[in-house]
């Protein structure tokens, strides 16, 4: 299951952290100072309370149910807690500020002069962005990428509190193995494939950005 998530949230994390900050690159001083601190705001949240802000959220009484219901999409609350949805979004809101922060940081440096080029020798925008702008911005979907792998691997706190007995994390199961039966070998064996695992995926993603630069 760990795995599973960490490639769910790896992904959407990356799919909504790109468009955002690509507009952010794209926009003005003054609206990107106001884009920037709002993401500082979401960085700085405790994290705990931006959990217990998505169980009010994704409750049977909360907002995203009354407006489901107002707009007729739905004819009673559904369950949008305690499984692998409210999961992997608590995660999700989690990576995106580093996420976005991380693509930032490499699509202002892209050379403007390249996409004029490409655009002068025929290539529309979204050739222009496939060749050019994507490619170019792979250390920073590396970075972000690593960091929301990493930090999914090694979670607690969010399937302990937003899902359910089906969404159990190894970090979940060394816990238990630890602290509620006392199975230190079995416990510690499962520690170890942690580690390992994240030290795997931050290899690989590290070596994967390194192949792109050349």
């Amino acid at each position: 299951f760990t795995f599973k998530l960490t490639a769910v949230v790896t992904i959407v994390t990356l799919l909504i952290a790109y468009p955002v900050a690509y507009l952010i690159a794209k926009s003005r001083p003054t609206a990107k100072a106001t884009y920037l601190t709002l993401l500082l705001i979401c960085m700085w949240t405790q994290y705990i309370v931006k959990i217990y802000g998505l169980v009010a959220l994704f409750s049977r009484d909360g907002l995203a149910n009354a407006l489901l219901l107002k707009m007729g999409i739905v004819q009673e609350p559904i369950q949008m807690l305690y499984n692998f949805f409210a999961v992997t979004v608590g995660l999700v809101q989690v990576s995106f500020p580093y996420m976005v922060l991380s693509l930032l940081g490499v699509l202002e440096k892209i050379d403007k002069s390249l996409k004029e080029a490409a655009r002068n020798l025929g290539a529309g925008r979204i050739r222009t962005f496939l060749q050019v702008t994507l490619p170019l911005s792979v250390p920073g979907i590396a970075a972000g990428c690593i960091f929301a792998a990493l930090w999914t691997l090694g979670s607690y706190a969010t399937p302990s509190l937003l899902g359910s007995e089906a969404q159990t994390t190894i970090a979940m199961r060394v816990e238990h193995e630890l602290l509620t039966t006392f199975n230190w070998p079995f416990g510690a064996v499962m520690a170890f494939n942690m580690l390992f695992s994240i030290v795997a995926v931050y290899l690989f993603l590290n070596q994967f950005t390194k192949g792109r630069k050349r």
